[in-house]
């Protein structure tokens, strides 16, 4: 539920774009939390914490991209679709926490489980996109997208994402599978799963 995050039906795009990122960031920050609670009780579960993936659909998709991508303060608080128009970020880490759902201050962020790694080996988005493909680097984790070409709300390849019920402009320029995977596929993330050699195209 994003923690109750934003109002779609703003037509105020700063506004629509900075709600919708930090309810999108929360919904990060909750995945991270999962991570660890499943992680720190997984006896308890019986599950292989050396094997953990994480996957989401439409909103749930960017969430997972996020979470195989962000690693630096510098990807949310310096990336320059995501600064207000005076150049400050819309999402502070001082207030709201890290990417990993860390710091930040109460009742934005309440951490818990802080020792346990958030850590995940693979994501997996059925349709959403990521938010800016520079959170790519070589540490980022092997990506399995599922999209359809003609989605209208998250682009495949490159463009602009859209607010379903007032049509605006919420992230500039996002990406989707037609772009993330063959840039995932030349950086090596995926090669665990390309030497597989499957063929759907």
């Amino acid at each position: 539920s994003y923690r109750s995050g934003w109002n779609p039906a703003t037509t105020i795009q700063e506004q629509a774009r900075e709600q919708l990122l930090k309810a999108t960031y929360r919904g990060l920050q909750d995945m991270r939390a999962c991570i660890r609670y499943f992680r720190a009780n997984a006896a308890m579960y019986k599950i292989d914490a050396s094997k953990i993936t994480l996957g989401g659909q439409g909103t749930g998709g960017y969430i997972a991209l996020a979470l195989g991508t962000v690693s630096t303060r510098e990807d949310i608080e310096s990336n320059i679709k995501f600064l207000r128009g005076n150049a400050s970020p819309m999402v502070n880490m001082d207030t709201m926490g890290d990417w990993r759902g860390v710091g930040g201050i109460p009742p934005y962020n309440l951490p818990h489980t802080e020792s346990v790694s958030s850590e995940a080996h693979m994501i997996v988005n059925f349709g959403g996109a990521m938010g800016d493909t520079a959170w790519m680097k070589s540490s980022s984790l092997p990506i399995v997208s599922l999209h359809a070409k003609g989605d209208r709300f998250a682009p495949y390849y490159t463009g602009n994402v859209l607010v379903p019920t007032t049509g605006a402009i919420v992230i500039p320029n996002a990406s989707g599978a037609g772009d993330v995977i063959p840039k995932a596929d030349a950086m090596g993330l995926n090669n665990a799963i390309n030497k597989y050699f499957y063929i759907d195209p």
